[in-house]
């Protein structure tokens, strides 16, 4: 997008899938919660964990409201985090979030 470029509607492929289902495991252990994957081809260029963007961008191409769907999930994390404290450390807290939805 720096470049001038526009944002555009990508078709996901199977190996587009295939890229994320490969990664996601190690990203779980690590208690990662939101990553903006930057994909062409059949390459993963980037995982951006600490600013994934895009999601107003994602919104307008797709009419999806990602923003409310992330900030449910906090929502999720941080009721787990009330009810167990430091009892749950955020890898199992990753965990846990993709099993309540």
């Amino acid at each position: 997008m720096e470049a001038r470029g526009e944002a555009e509607p990508a078709k996901e492929t199977p190996k587009m899938l295939g890229l994320a289902s490969l990664v996601q495991p190690k990203l779980r252990q690590d208690g990662v919660f939101l990553v903006g994957s930057d994909i062409a081809g059949d390459k993963l260029l980037e995982a951006n964990v600490f600013g994934s963007g895009g999601l107003g961008s994602a919104k307008s191409l797709s009419g999806v409201d990602f923003a409310g769907l992330v900030i449910a999930d906090l929502e999720r994390k941080l009721e787990l985090r009330m009810s167990y404290g430091s009892a749950i450390d955020n890898v199992a807290m990753a965990t846990l979030l993709t099993l309540y939805r």
